[in-house]
């Protein structure tokens, strides 16, 4: 029994031996990543022993790479975001040379090929935010933040991170490694079978839509002959129609006066209406006045009105990146300018250019036409306007000598027509009263107010007001001109001015003339004080100082004496290196300057009126 005992102890220890030393050889093989042991392990499966669980941390470059992009699938021009898509996994895109590595709160919402490049528009979802860059050295980005300024993304270095404060959009190019492929692919010559292949279709087609067209036009003509309507009398929106009792002297006048004239408001007349509409009215009735001038400066802006009505957005955007994309492409060559800067002997040295170096400014340039380009319709129509207003110096040396500012041409109008409607109100004025025909009151503080006092219907009716705005009631000025046009003034009617709003309480004055088919009446003035705050008629004064600059260094040191006298009274002047102040009450003031120099005679160096307002100060330059 001991023996059989003693047997099967020795057996058991070998068996215990051999199976140690097989799973020993089992380690190794699995370690040495032998593919017999790797299959035997997954054939077989394996009782995992419970462990403690530990925190996972997870790390972007232990995870696998995302498919390489693939540049041979993107040989045409245009949008291709969604198979653009694909590469972007794991917040990175791939390209091969360059690589783009984002945070988790960016998203990849466009892409598109243009001029061989591979546009990209990431949107930052969050704010603070990383985007890395790698192999895009010497390479500009731009970055839109929500309602801020965009600003340009420079990539210094093989790899580059960039860090985003604010939420908003990232536009990145990525050049095609091989250009000339997307341009034959997007212009693929045709053969010439399928050239007259396709113009024959179009020739077809065209001929249908010119058939189609003639007939709807026939049909209509033959349904406008059954039932013929009576044409409706056109209403001019600016003079009272024949309804009305109302009959212009001259129709052309009548809208060209109505058109320049100041806007206002009375009973069963509103001539308040948008700027725009009023530029418009004004140049169409001053094209429709027989004055050569007149009619230069509307045509021109009706002209530029009507081309800004029509234009192109999609070919102007097409346009902005095309001149974008040379732009960034341009170099320097060699000898070329290419920075400035000043020595430590205060002299201006440049830098010049070895030749084949990127142009920086060009790329500045091209990156703001891109941005623009971004914009939407409104604002590149408003960049196209822009431009059209400029005057160049081919318009100086080879234009037609009228301005392209469409604010300008306005003005002209203005002012041409305010000189023919007050010119040919006074010469059909009729009979000249010596009593003002109206009256001019102050409602409040910015409106102004006119009543019709001459007990009649005054027709045609053209106000010419001169307008001045003071702080004392003591000192009268005009000089403001404005035109007012009325067809039909019947008695004690009020009419109700545009307002003015004033930066200071200001006494208005106003000097009025009427002329009108029925009466007219000129030189009558008004003073209209501001209800709400009286006028102010403290003293200002006269500042008089010798003039200064470099003209006055190469004269010897004034010696001798100089002396002031305003309205006959004398004040000595001191020190004539410095300002001189004479207390004066508003009003209009004579003021002479004396000098004397020593052992000559005294002479007058300035003799002249001087306007003074309540609290203001005049200043007169003498030389000497």
């Amino acid at each position: 029994m001991n023996q059989t005992e003693s047997w099967m102890r020795t057996t058991l220890r070998c068996y215990q031996r051999e199976s140690t030393l097989a799973l020993l050889v089992t380690v190794l093989l699995l370690g040495c990543g032998s593919p017999a042991a790797k299959d035997a392990a997954q054939d077989k499966p394996q009782q995992v022993q419970p462990v403690a669980e530990k925190p996972v941390v997870t790390d972007r470059a232990s995870k696998p790479e995302g498919p390489r992009f693939d540049w041979g699938k993107f040989t045409k021009a245009g949008e291709v975001t969604q198979q653009v898509l694909p590469y972007f996994q794991d917040h990175q895109i791939d390209f091969g040379s360059r690589k783009i590595t984002t945070s988790e709160a960016v998203k990849l919402v466009k892409a598109e090929i243009i001029s061989g490049k591979l546009l990209l528009t990431f949107q930052m979802t969050k704010p603070k935010q990383n985007v890395q860059f790698e192999g895009f050295g010497g390479d500009l980005g731009s970055y839109r933040p929500h309602k801020k300024q965009p600003r340009p993304l420079s990539m210094r270095g093989a790899s580059h991170k960039e860090h985003f404060v604010f939420p908003g959009f990232l536009h990145v190019g990525v050049p095609h490694p091989q250009p000339n492929k997307v341009l034959v692919a997007v212009a693929k010559p045709l053969t010439k079978e399928e050239s007259f292949q396709k113009a024959l279709q179009e020739h077809k087609e065209m001929r249908a839509k010119a058939e189609a067209e003639e007939a709807r036009r026939a049909a209509q003509r033959a349904l406008a002959k059954k039932s013929e309507p009576k044409p409706a009398p056109v209403k001019n929106p600016l003079v009272p129609g024949p309804e009305s009792g109302y009959t212009p002297r001259s129709m052309q006048f009548a809208q060209l006066a109505a058109a320049v004239s100041a806007m206002y408001k009375m009973p069963g007349r509103d001539m308040f209406r948008p700027d725009g509409k009023a530029r418009m009215q004004a140049a169409q009735a001053a094209a429709a006045y027989p004055n050569p001038e007149l009619q230069q400066y509307a045509n021109k802006m009706l002209d530029r009105i009507k081309a800004d009505q029509n234009i192109d957005v999609q070919a102007v955007r097409r346009d902005l990146l095309a001149r974008a994309d040379r732009l960034s492409r341009q170099t320097l060559e060699y000898g070329s300018v290419k920075s400035t800067y000043t020595d430590s002997d205060g002299s201006t040295r440049s830098v010049f250019a070895s030749g084949n170096e990127p142009d920086y400014d060009a790329q500045r340039e091209g990156q703001r036409l891109a941005e623009l380009a971004r914009k939407s319709d409104d604002e590149i129509r408003e960049y196209v306007k822009g431009l059209r207003n400029t005057n160049s110096w081919s318009d100086l040396f080879a234009g037609d000598g009228i301005t392209n500012n469409l604010d300008h041409l306005y003005q002209n109008i203005l002012i041409d027509g305010y000189k023919i409607v007050r010119e040919e109100g006074k010469r059909a004025a009729g009979k000249k009263s010596d009593k003002c025909l109206i009256s001019i009151w102050r409602a409040d503080s910015s409106t102004s107010k006119l009543r019709n006092v001459s007990g009649q219907k005054l027709t045609d009716v053209v106000l010419d007001l001169s307008w001045g705005f003071t702080s004392s009631e003591k000192l009268k000025k005009y000089g403001h001109a404005q035109i007012v046009f009325i067809p039909v003034w019947k008695p004690n009617e009020e009419v109700e001015l545009q307002k003015i709003v004033l930066s200071e309480p200001s006494v208005m004055h106003v000097e009025v003339n009427v002329y009108a088919n029925d009466a007219s009446s000129e030189g009558h003035k008004f003073s209209m004080i501001d209800p709400k705050n009286p006028p102010s008629n403290k003293p200002g004064s006269i500042a008089i100082y010798k003039r200064g600059g470099f003209a006055a260094l190469t004269k010897p040191r004034f010696e001798g004496t100089a002396w002031v006298i305003v309205d006959g009274k004398r004040t000595d002047w001191d020190n004539v290196e410095r300002q001189m102040q004479v207390e004066a009450d508003p009003g209009e003031h004579t003021v002479v300057v004396h000098v004397k120099e020593t052992r000559k005679r005294s002479k007058v160096v300035y003799d002249g009126k001087v306007v003074v307002d309540s609290g203001k100060r005049a200043s007169i330059q003498v030389e000497f």
